[in-house]
This record gives structure tokens, sequence and C-alpha cells, in this order.
């Protein structure tokens, strides 16, 4: 007799404010996983603008209404990819949801809205959430989120393999092994599509990416890309949020291109 197959959905949303990813997954095993469908649901203006401002102005309120509100969306994500792989609530067996990111300063603290009650209430299922204010509590850093997956999906059994993550931060892993923990190495380099998106926007907001992409390579910006620390150029190990920058403020608007909590090993 087999072993029942493990339906579970993995929710995001990140740094680049672009919207709520969900993907439906079929686990038949700890290093064998199938996607069965994957959805994502774009923020539209007001969204991200309560998001963006959730760091600078928000009241108490602002922001326990936007922790409802992001619930209310992961809620809608879960049920459009359950839609989209033909599967039920009643055949999940856990929803993952790390929440969204307002507040991030390690060692100390890292803070997510979203509401997982929510997702509870409504699936009748096992919601995992909180996963970075634990880590924090552990003593890590709360980020990046992908190093387990990326051991126990990636590695190669013969070769050490490095994967990228260019998410809205992004962040590398070293895999000397497949499904190995030992010797793995990760940690965020830097910002990614957060700086991506931002640097398209302050241009036109209509840019397509036959655009953008030259104008990112230009020999004006690409420059004072290149000059900006890395996290190997220097003994701290960062860990980037929108909180605190290390970046130098060409505009107002910088400090929302990149932020970046860093402590000292």
């Amino acid at each position: 007799m087999t072993e029942r197959a493990t339906f579970g959905v993995g929710l995001m949303s990140g740094t680049s404010l672009d919207g709520m990813d969900a993907a439906l997954v079929r686990f038949t095993g700890p290093t064998d996983a199938e996607l069965v469908a994957f959805v994502s649901c774009a923020y539209d203006n007001d969204m991200r603008r309560s998001l963006e401002e959730a760091i600078t102005s928000h009241t108490a309120a602002d922001l326990a209404r936007l922790h409802a509100r992001l619930g209310h969306l992961a809620l809608a994500a879960c049920q459009q990819v359950l839609d989209a792989g033909h599967n039920t609530p009643a055949q999940l067996d856990f929803i993952s949801f790390p929440g969204h990111t307002v507040w991030h300063e390690p060692p100390t603290v890292s803070w997510q809205l979203g509401d997982p009650a929510i997702l509870a209430e409504t699936f009748g299922t096992r919601v995992v959430h909180d996963f970075r204010a634990r880590d924090i509590a552990a003593g890590g850093e709360g980020a990046p989120l992908v190093p387990m997956a990326d051991v126990l999906l990636f590695g190669h059994k013969k070769h050490p393999r490095v994967l990228l993550n260019i998410g809205g931060m992004a962040n590398l892993t070293y895999v000397p092994s497949a499904a190995n923990e030992e010797g793995v190495v990760a940690f965020d380099t830097g910002p990614g599509m957060a700086l991506i998106d931002a640097l398209a926007r302050e241009v036109d907001s209509d840019l397509s990416a036959s655009v953008v992409r030259p104008f990112a390579t230009s020999p004006t910006v690409f420059p004072v890309l290149m000059e900006w620390p890395l996290p190997w150029q220097s003994p701290w190990r960062a860990s980037p949020g929108r909180s605190s920058d290390v970046c130098p403020r060409r505009s107002p608007k910088w400090w929302c291109l990149v932020e970046v909590d860093a402590i000292q090993e």
C-alpha cells in the first residue's frame, strides 16, 4: 500500500510589492515535490501604496486593517490556486503563509502582516506562519526562507550547486550535496526585483522589459549599481529589508529602493 500524497499551498507576498503568489504542491516524500498549479494575484495601486506606507505613516488602526486585508487576499489566492489545480480544500494538508514583511530588523525583530486565522477558519486546515519571527527567536536573521527547499529539492548527488533566487531581495544558497544540510551556506545578496521595479517606475510606469533591460545596463545606471557594497566585501552579514539603507540616496524615493539591515558576526 502506497503512502498518500501530501498537498500544500505556499503563499508569498514579497518586497517587490507586485502581488500575492500561490503554489499548490504535491509531496510524495521530503525530496519529491511536484508543482500542481501556480497563480499570481497582482496588487492594485491602492494596495501597493498601503504596503509602502505601512513603514512610514500608518497608524495602529491602519496596520490592523491591512493585516486583515492581506489575510483575505491570501484566502483569495489559495482558492484560485486550488481551482487552477482542480483540488478542493478538503484535500489540503497545510497552508504555509509567511505574511508580508513590514519591518525587518534582526536580531531584534522581523514583523509580518497577514492574518493566518482567516485561512485556518475558511479552509479548516493547518496553517504554518510566522517563519521569520520564529527564526529570529532561535537566533537567526529570519531571512532568506528558501535554503531548506534548495537543499531538499535542488541539490545534486555528486557535485555542489549554487542557487540564486532573484526576488524582491536576492539570495543565494550553496548546496554541497543533495538533501544534506552539512556545509550549506545561504545569505541575501542585496536588492533584486525591488530595485529593478522601482528604477523602472522612476523612468516610466509603463516601460516594457525590452526598454528596462538596456536602461539598467546603461553607462549611467550600471556604474552606480556596481558601487554599492556587497555582503562579501565586508565583515557584515546582511539581511535586506526596507527599514534602514546602506546605499546612497540620490532622490527622496531612493529609501524604498534599497534598504539593508545588518548584524556583525
